[in-house]
Formats: C-alpha cells, sequence, structure tokens
C-alpha cells in the first residue's frame, strides 16, 4: 500500500514500526478546522478514502474534494509544526521503487507490468561513488502561473507521477519564484512515509510505501530572489555589486538560496543542487580567469553545505555554455570545471551531474564534438561520460515550439509508430539520447492526461542507438522543410542566455 503523510507527519531519524506510522497518519487526520468553503471535504467518507492512498492514487480529484482530509496546506490548521523529511536517495530504495514499477505494483493499470519496457524505464548511474536507479524520465516543474491553482496542479502531478514510477523531479529557486519549490513540498509532505525502507522493515519484508530514499530532487540556485538579497546586502553577508543582471555567485548568497529552497521543499537534505546558468549569466562580463575563481568559490560553498548535509551532489545547469563550439565566447569546458570542483574540493569533490536541453531541435549534445577530454574532441555527452558525470536533459519539446511545428508530421518516422502522439514521440527521442552516463529527461506536466500520456512512453524500450540515428536522421529532414531559417531557429531554441535562463526544465 502507498502511504499517505500528511504535513503534521514527523519524519523520524530512527526506524519506525509500521504500527507507530499507521498511527501517526491516524492521528495527522484529527483536529483540522474549515477555514474557507473552499477548504471542505465534500466527498462520502473521505477520511476513508485518504487512509487508504486515494490521495496518492487520484489527486486531482481528491485535493480538490477532499482537502482536508488530504492534508492541502491551504486547509490545515494554522498551528501546524512542520518537520523536514529526512533521507536522501539511495540505492537500496531507488532499487525497491524500480522494481515495484516493473512488477507493475506502481503505475497506471498496464504500466510496467513486467514487461520489458517497464524494466528499461530505469537506469542504473553512479552519483559520487553511489550507485542509484533513476526513472528515465523525470518531472519537470518551470512553466506555469503563481497562482495557488498552478501551485495545486504541480503538486497533484508530481504525486501522480511518483505513484505512476517516475522517481527524477527537477525544480530551480525562481521556477515560479519559488512557488514550484514549495508545491513540491507539498507533494512530498502527501507521499513520504518515512526516510527509508529500513524504517518500514518488519518480519523480513518492506512495507509498500513511498520513502524520502527512493526519490531523487534536484534544485537550481544563481537567479536571485531580490527580498533575499536585501536581507543579505542589510546583514553586510553579501556586497550588492555581487549581483549581476538578477544573478549571483557569491557564497552567502547560494547559502541562503540552499536553505530557503530547502525550507520551501521541507527537506533536510537535496539530492542535487545545480548553479543555474552560470556561464550564460556571468562568464562573458568576467572573462575566462574571474569567472573561474567565481566558479570555484561557489563549488567550496556547496561543498560546505554538502558536508553540513543539506545537499549530496552539486553540478550545473545550462542553456548555451555545453551546446556552442569552442569559438563561441560563451563555451565552457567540462573538463575545465571539473577540474575547478577539484580545486575546490579535492578527489572526493561532489560535482556529479550537468543538465542541459537535449531535443529533436537541439541535437548538439550527442552530434557536436565540441568538448575537448584528455587532448581528444568528443561530444557532450561522451565528455560527460568520461568525466564520471551523469547527464540530465531538458526541453524535449521545445517549450511547445516543437509540438506546433511537428504535429503530425512524424507520423512516417518508422522508428517512432510506437508512440501515438507528436509530444509522445518527442519524449521518446529526448529519453532515448545516446549515451552511457544519460540519466533522464525532464518534461514538465500538469493534468492527469498529459501524466498519463507521458507515462505510457516508460512503458516502451528506449530506442537503440542506430534507430535513434535513423529517426533522428528522418525528423532533421522534417525540421529542414521549411526552410533554412526555420530549422536556425529550432536549433537555437529562441536565443540564447536571455532565452534560456529559466528554462532549464
Amino acid at each position: 500500500m502507498l502511504a499517505l503523510a500528511c504535513v503534521v507527519i514527523l519524519v523520524a531519524a530512527g526506524p519506525w514500526s509500521l504500527a507507530e506510522a499507521a498511527a501517526e497518519r491516524d492521528d495527522a487526520f484529527i483536529g483540522y478546522s474549515e477555514r474557507a468553503a473552499e477548504c471542505k471535504d465534500r466527498l462520502e467518507n473521505c477520511h476513508g478514502k485518504a487512509k487508504h492512498d486515494g490521495c496518492v492514487r487520484d489527486p486531482y480529484n481528491m485535493r480538490t474534494f477532499c482537502p482536508i482530509s488530504c492534508g492541502v496546506s491551504k486547509c490545515m490548521s494554522t498551528g501546524t509544526l512542520k518537520v523536514r523529511h529526512r533521507g536522501s536517495a539511495n540505492q537500496e530504495d531507488t532499487s525497491i521503487f524500480a522494481q515495484r514499477w516493473t512488477a507493475g505494483q506502481l503505475g497506471l493499470k498496464g504500466a510496467g507490468g513486467g514487461g520489458g519496457g517497464g524494466r528499461s524505464h530505469f537506469r542504473n548511474l553512479m552519483l559520487g561513488g553511489e550507485k542509484l536507479q533513476l526513472s528515465s524520465l523525470g518531472v519537470g516543474t518551470y512553466l506555469g502561473g503563481m497562482d495557488g491553482r498552478t501551485d495545486d496542479a504541480v503538486a497533484a502531478a508530481v504525486i501522480y507521477s511518483v505513484a505512476s514510477g517516475w522517481n527524477v523531479i527537477d525544480t530551480a529557486s525562481n521556477y515560479r519564484w519559488g512557488h514550484a519549490e514549495s508545491a513540491i513540498g507539498a507533494a512530498l509532505d502527501s507521499l513520504l512515509a518515512g526516510a527509508s525502507v529500513r524504517d518500514f522493515l518488519q518480519d523480513g519484508e518492506y512495507a509498500a510505501d513511498i520513502t524520502r530514499g527512493m526519490l531523487f530532487i534536484s534544485t537550481k540556485a544563481g537567479f536571485t530572489d531580490e527580498a533575499l538579497v536585501r536581507r543579505l546586502v542589510k546583514e553586510r553577508a553579501l556586497v550588492r555589486r555581487e549581483v549581476v543582471d538578477g544573478h549571483c555567485l557569491a557564497p552567502a548568497y547560494l547559502r541562503a538560496s540552499v536553505n530557503a529552497s530547502l525550507e520551501r521543499l521541507n527537506l533536510h537534505t537535496v539530492d542535487l543542487v545545480y548553479l543555474h546558468n552560470p556561464a550564460e549569466m556571468q562568464l562573458q562580463g568576467l572573462g575566462k580567469a574571474g569567472f573561474k575563481a567565481k566558479m570555484v568559490e561557489a563549488f567550496k560553498a556547496l561543498e560546505e553545505l554538502r558536508a553540513a548535509g543539506l545537499l549530496r551532489h552539486y553540478g550545473v545547469a545550462s542553456w548555451d555554455c555545453f551546446r556552442v563550439p569552442p569559438t563561441d565566447a560563451g563555451h565552457l569546458s567540462l573538463e575545465e570545471v571539473v577540474s575547478w570542483a577539484r580545486e575546490a574540493g579535492g578527489d572526493k569533490h561532489g560535482f556529479a551531474a550537468i543538465q542541459l536541453p537535449v531535443s529533436a531541435g537541439m541535437p548538439e549534445a550527442w552530434s557536436q564534438p565540441w568538448q575537448v577530454v584528455a587532448n581528444a574532441s568528443v561530444s557532450v555527452m561522451q565528455a560527460a561520460e568520461q568525466l564520471g558525470l551523469a547527464v540530465f536533459t531538458s526541453g524535449p519539446l521545445g517549450e511547445g515550439d516543437l509540438l506546433k511545428r511537428l504535429t503530425s508530421r512524424l507520423d512516417g518516422v518508422v522508428e517512432l509508430r510506437g508512440q501515438s502522439t507528436t509530444a509522445q514521440k518527442l519524449i521518446q527521442i529526448a529519453r532515448s539520447t545516446p549515451g552511457k552516463n544519460m540519466a533522464s529527461a525532464l518534461v514538465g506536466h500538469k493534468t492527469r492526461e498529459f501524466v498519463m500520456s507521458n507515462t505510457a512512453v516508460a512503458t516502451m524500450e528506449p530506442l537503440s542507438e542506430s534507430d535513434f540515428h535513423s529517426a533522428m536522421r528522418a525528423v532533421r529532414a522534417i525540421l529542414s522543410e521549411g526552410g533554412a531559417a526555420a530549422a536556425g531557429a529550432g536549433a537555437a531554441g529562441g536565443g540564447g542566455a536571455g532565452a534560456g535562463a529559466a528554462a532549464s526544465s
């Protein structure tokens, strides 16, 4: 049974028995007052449905019609004590999550189901010396308005995605100006029953609960929150000139930003913190030497947070810098970035991953040998493999642009006939990106229908490398039919740092 835990659940650091966990869940539903007309359970036996995982299995309806029983934040008592969820993604928990998907215990009816596609939905990746099993599709949370309706749609989508076999969740401090992180925090309060599956070990068997250790959660720091900047300036922890066009890599700001993110996410530890578009925002202004010095100091700050247990790994989320040739002023050498991390944290540094857009319209990560590792020219995907970095990709639908340009035009691509819709075909391309260190393709969605449709892709085998290249030749030909100008616009993704500043997922 998938467990439902509300905001008031105290996540214990030590082992938890099933009886204790059940008692706390029962107590969590007692004593809430209705604070507004919308905060009223409207379905018969909301409490019973919630206890039997209704809030997890059917979050869209249950959070609307049973908001009190499902612990929707705006309906909670003002005196609720919040305690951050402890733990981080680990090998044992992610492995059990993947096994459940493969056995069909998670997901849509028939999804996974023990078939080959279900097994290939999860990938074994080494991050910081630990093997994790991560879903080939991850939940992105970039787009949307800063309103309560969007917040709850995102929370419901995260809940439904995890219940459907997705264990990678990506966000950023500036996505919807903190609303994205808060929505994820609300979802985690409904999902998580404890830190690790070992909390629920009884008679040699694990309970079917969702634990913190099953989920890989990443966020980003760099784009500034003006209120946070003003506070740090007032406290003389930050000098205003360290903020460049709404972006800051100063150690004091990064520490404050990560702590604010953890508070919104309601987490004790986040699995991965990316520096958010650092090269796009500051490389050319600082110059190569100045940028290196700034990055080393930023990495040192992240190493301190890592030593304090607030984050497990860190990385760089980018838009252009890993997709442009060495002759471009915005180019960044991945090998050099790793050397900066080594300078900041030694041989056991925490730099473990990169994120960049990869789609049918942005193929540079695998198609162009624009990185140099050990004096050999290689693609970004190859460079990441040689340097031991995981790669998370963003923008499979080109923020909707590719959908507009390619709707119904990919039906003749033989390798993509297993997918019904254009969106599914584009997502299949992204998750099939060749490279041993390819982790997850991040996809944003907010409705039940889109979660179901996107999850259907996970039940299919990714394309083999030969089929991928064959499909991409056909897709690029279709994209070029509109003329060189249209194809160029697709490859550029709508612009440089400004266009991609907040669009890493």
